[in-house]
């Protein structure tokens, strides 16, 4: 372990030209490890910044396309107690091969409740894998450990790639699409269009290569909705997520879009500032000024739909078609009154400075207290509860307590038209 130890300080940290490599663009030392299970082991250290750059390069292979998936992952924490060496790491991961490291399509299938995917079935037992370590002694450097440079079996025959030299392995399933067609997918969703717009474009220009005689298998032949679609979501993180922290990402993009935010007051410690991100563009500012004025809104509340558990207020107007047309949104961690009533001024106030004189008849919200007691503070006009939110209690106390069907049935059409009596000035008058 000592002439081992002595050798690898000898290593040095090698550096690439900058953009993706593979193991072809390293220098390998052999180093005997009698402790290993590995009788020889080929290393190389790089920057641990650069290990993305490697996973690219290797995956990117003409000979044997392919991609590496992270078999497993060990994380070590510092011992105070123990000495450190130069083979001392912080974190080791596994990358295999996707196509490896086992083989179930001889087996017969077993259901799997929780995975009802095909996992598995486009296993050839490659070989090829290699472990990356995080140093201890250097954390911004990682040692490449490469088991296995080919992609064959345990009976060392090729697995699959472009190379068979004879053999009649074939390769059947690919494990995902090249690196340029995702760039293209990516660059067309870039330029506007829509996923299904690029699927569309992407199923014209494969007929045409095939009525061409130029068509070449390959995954990327198969393109399905969904690669689209995934590519899509990653988009959006990319274009939307300026940070890794959600915080710092929402602060820069209510700095970038300060004129479609009315109200806005970041996550602090203390209970009485909760988050609170009001959203509003200049064509609701419109909408809300236009159809809002002497007339009904209307407020809904969706709780608990995304992993931060914040709640999502809209506020809706109705067009000359009585249709609901959102002009305003809410996202907050807290649905208290007062809460509800900061940004509800908040809202109100950037109305009234876009129309002078603007006022609604009334607001229409489901049977949350808070709500009420807080439009009534800010705007103090009529509430009005749902209908669907009058009926439902109306019907759960009529089957609870009247055993008679045929009365319970005329009781409630009676209940029904007494909530269609208009009052003497006609609908646009509210009654508290």
């Amino acid at each position: 372990m000592a002439c081992n130890q002595v050798l690898a300080r000898r290593i040095h940290v090698q550096n690439p030209m900058k953009g993706p490599f593979d193991a072809c663009n390293l220098h390998w030392d052999i180093l005997h490890d009698s402790h290993s299970k590995y009788s020889a082991l080929q290393v190389a250290y790089v920057p641990w910044s650069r290990i993305d750059d490697f996973l690219i390069g290797e995956c990117a292979k003409e000979d044997a396309p392919t991609h590496f998936n992270i078999h497993w992952k060990k994380v070590k924490q510092p011992n105070a107690s123990s000495r450190p060496t130069i083979e001392s790491h912080l974190a080791q991961i596994g990358y295999w091969c996707a196509f490896g490291p086992d083989d179930y399509r001889g087996e017969a299938p077993k259901p799997n409740p929780k995975r009802r995917g095909q996992e598995g079935k486009n296993k050839s037992r490659c070989q090829c894998h290699f472990v990356v370590s995080q140093l201890y002694l250097y954390p911004n450097v990682a040692r490449i450990n490469f088991i296995q440079w080919n992609h064959v079996d345990v009976n060392d025959n090729i697995c699959h790639g472009k190379n068979y030299h004879g053999s009649e392995k074939r390769l059947q399933f690919a494990p995902c699409l090249s690196q340029q067609m995702k760039d293209w997918i990516l660059d067309m969703l870039l330029k506007g269009f829509t996923p299904q717009q690029v699927f569309a474009h992407h199923i014209e220009m494969a007929e045409r290569n095939m009525m061409g005689g130029s068509l070449h298998t390959s995954r990327d032949l198969f393109l399905t909705m969904r690669d689209v679609l995934n590519i899509s979501c990653k988009m959006e993180d990319i274009t939307f997520r300026t940070s890794a922290d959600d915080a710092t990402s929402v602060h820069n993009w209510v700095m970038d879009n300060q004129a479609h935010v009315y109200f806005y007051q970041p996550m602090s410690s203390s209970e009485d500032k909760p988050f609170t991100l009001g959203i509003q563009t200049k064509w609701q500012l419109d909408i809300m000024s236009k159809y809002g004025h002497d007339n009904l809104l209307a407020m809904d509340a969706t709780f608990g739909t995304n992993k931060y558990k914040f709640h999502l207020f809209t506020v809706l107007a109705f067009d000359a078609f009585r249709n609901g047309v959102p002009v305003a949104w809410s996202i907050t961690s807290s649905s208290t009154r007062v809460n509800i009533s900061c940004w509800l001024t908040a809202l109100r106030n950037r109305v009234l400075d876009h129309r002078k004189g603007w006022e609604p008849n009334a607001w229409m919200v489901d049977d949350a207290e808070a709500e009420i007691q807080s439009l009534r503070e800010v705007f103090g006009l009529p509430i009005l509860l749902c209908i669907w939110h009058v009926r439902r209690p109306w019907l759960k106390n009529l089957v609870k307590k009247v055993a008679n069907p045929v009365v319970r049935a005329d009781m409630f059409k009676h209940l029904g038209m007494i909530m269609h009596m208009r009052g003497k000035q006609g609908t646009s008058s509210y009654e508290r």
